[in-house]
């Protein structure tokens, strides 16, 4: 005889409150745990095993729901193809870009503020810095483009 377990059983057993249980069926379809026909949850030692290994990735190893579910289905490594980026070469272009931006926040300008609309606590950029952030960034993606 297969030996089962309620939700509740297993969210102590796990220290997990029952809907992160219900929450990870959604992102999970390895774990399909069978329904009673009052429709409760029953999960098997296979299910229970299955959630401890994603209580592992997730909450131990701090790892994202995306990154637990690529690894237990085995796809944890770049996609096939995809050469490994030449950092190296990146950074040494990097720092050839002109970074001449002050990214400090600037005194907030006092414009008679009240208790109900207090001023902003930094000023935003002007278009002119903007514009100039905008082509850094596109030098930036050019470069990674090409390095992909």
């Amino acid at each position: 005889m297969i030996k089962t377990y309620r939700i509740g059983d297993v969210a102590a057993l796990l220290n997990l409150k029952p809907f992160v249980l219900r929450f990870w069926e959604t992102e999970f379809r390895q774990l399909r745990p069978q329904r009673t026909p009052k429709g409760q949850r029953v999960y098997t030692e296979k299910d229970v095993e299955l959630l401890r290994r994603i209580r592992y990735l997730l909450h131990e190893k701090g790892m994202t729901i995306d990154g637990a579910r690529r690894k237990l289905s085995g796809k944890a490594s770049p996609a096939p193809g995809c050469p490994p980026l030449n950092t190296e070469r990146l950074e040494a272009r990097m720092q050839s870009l002109p970074l001449s931006l002050s990214l400090s926040p600037q005194e907030p300008e006092d414009r008679g503020s009240t208790a109900k609309n207090p001023a902003p606590a930094a000023r935003p950029a002007s278009s002119g810095a903007l514009r100039e952030i905008l082509e850094q960034l596109r030098a930036v993606r050019a470069l990674l483009v090409k390095e992909l």
